[in-house]
């Protein structure tokens, strides 16, 4: 199934209430925006024990979303870029502790501004080139990404080389 059929049999169903809509983005803003808060205080690890917990909690939301929505058709093929989330999440703990969280972040966000803006744009990985209705406030917004992205790399990072708080681990090796 091609990106351009998932986006046509989802259309029906993205006609809800935009109060919903902004709620929805509200939520996501606080917990995608902080999910990684608990790393700057305890010791993660290599990373991989915190993506297995995040993993879970995204599997059981996930289900319950999908019993609430009426147990919708499933797209087995969406897997991979979950799988691919997956692998970028796990490298987000070592990124973080080497660079800070304020750049790890920075970096983590400017690709995904990007990428979703060309894929948008010029159309990648089967999908179909769908330009904005208003160019000039597409290539404002890019440059505005580009822009802050240059200017808060500047900042120096000032992450420590060993987590603060060594007694309260979330994993432990013999």
């Amino acid at each position: 199934m091609s990106a351009e059929e998932v986006v046509t049999l989802v259309a029906p169903a993205a006609e809800k209430s935009v109060i919903t809509g902004l709620i929805a983005c509200g939520v996501a803003s606080v917990f995608f925006g902080s999910m990684f808060v608990p790393i700057k205080r305890f010791d993660a690890g290599d990373g991989l024990y915190v993506q297995w917990l995040m993993s879970i909690a995204i599997l059981v939301i996930s289900f319950c979303t999908w019993l609430w929505e009426g147990l919708p058709q499933f797209y087995p093929l969406a897997m991979l870029g979950g799988m691919l989330w997956c692998l970028g999440n796990a490298t987000a703990v070592p990124i973080i502790r080497r660079l800070g969280m304020a750049l790890g972040i920075l970096i983590w966000n400017t690709t995904n501004c990007l990428s979703g803006w060309a894929g948008g744009n010029f159309g990648l990985f089967g999908m179909k080139a769908r330009p904005a209705a208003n160019p000039l406030l597409n290539y404002v917004g890019l440059a505005c990404v580009i822009v802050g992205g240059v200017l808060f790399s500047q900042v120096k990072g000032n992450a420590p080389a060993e987590p603060e708080n060594k007694d309260v681990a979330l994993v432990r090796y013999a």
